[in-house]
């Protein structure tokens, strides 16, 4: 499990912050979410030259 990784040396001592963090971890967890998706195409020879500077 990620999260028992990310919060494995986490320690809150104040029961507001506490309180306060499972808040947001329950609000996050109801968010609907959408996958990130990313469209990428290569760039050409000429644009790549015009990144460079060598027109």
């Amino acid at each position: 499990m990620a999260t028992e990784s990310i919060f494995a040396n986490f320690e809150i001592t104040d029961k507001r912050a506490a309180k306060r963090f499972i808040r947001a971890l329950e609000k996050s967890s109801k968010q609907n979410t959408k996958p990130i998706s990313c469209h990428y195409s290569e760039p050409t020879d000429k644009e790549i030259q015009e990144m460079f500077g060598k027109n």
